[in-house]
Order: C-alpha cells, then structure tokens, then sequence
C-alpha cells in the first residue's frame, strides 16, 4: 500500500521535481521553422512526462506510467534532433534511468526516506535538461 500523499515529503518531491522542471521552462520558444518546432514540440512533450512525475497522488503505478511516458518522449526528442543533440539527449535518459533507479530503490521504505533518496537524481535530470537546452539553442 502507497504511503499517503498528502505528506510532506509528498509534497516535497512534487516540489522538487516541479522546481527542475521551472528551471529550464522558459529554454524553448515558440518558432515555426520546420525542425526547429518538432524540436521544440518535443521537448515540451519531455517536459510534460516529466511533470507527471509530480502526480505523486498516483502512487508507484503513477510513478511507473510517468516514467514510461518519458521513455517515449525521449525517443520522439532524438526522432525530432536527428542525431544533432545525441550526446545531450543520452544525457538526460542517463539522468532520467538514476532517477528511475533512485525512485525503485526507494520502493517499500516510509515516504521521508524514499523522498531524501531522490534529490541528487533530480539534480542530475535539471542539470541535464539545462545541458540540452543550451545545445539546442536559442530556439528552442
């Protein structure tokens, strides 16, 4: 059974994650050059899986399906850089498996602790996005 999630460490990873995800909103722009949008497209679409990991409500199947949903759109975002962006992009899934990692190591221990377990891996995955966003340039 999920330990309730209207905890504050609940809310503590939801802020967390949130706040990483704050930190590199602003990285793409609306363009409408071809490639450049389908860039941008999915990116935001990356940004969007990642958010789902805040529906902490959910519990680890939400956790799980949130996951997989960046899986796909990891995929879309290389499919959209055409090998441009690899190194950046094999950046932030390397990010994403430690913070996957972080989050099944956690499973079955209190909330306080899984919570603790997790920043780090959501440091890699802000710092990673921040690396991609900077590749991908000013128009996106």
């Amino acid at each position: 059974m999920s330990p309730p999630v209207s905890s504050r460490p609940a809310r503590a990873l939801a802020a967390a994650l949130l706040s990483v995800l704050l930190l590199v909103a602003g990285a793409c722009a609306d363009d409408d050059s071809v490639g450049v949008s389908e860039l941008c497209d999915a990116r935001n679409e990356l940004e969007d899986a990642l958010g789902d990991l805040t529906n902490v409500a959910s519990g680890d199947e939400g956790i799980a399906d949130a996951f997989d949903r960046i899986g796909e759109a990891l995929e879309d975002l290389r499919d959209a850089a055409e090998d441009e962006l690899d190194d950046e992009i094999d950046g932030v899934e390397e990010a994403v498996g430690r913070l996957d990692d972080a989050v099944t190591a956690s499973e079955g221990r209190p909330l306080r602790e899984r919570v603790s377990t997790f920043g780090d891996a959501v440091a890699d995955v802000g710092a990673s996005l921040d690396t991609l966003s900077d590749a991908a340039g000013a128009g996106c």
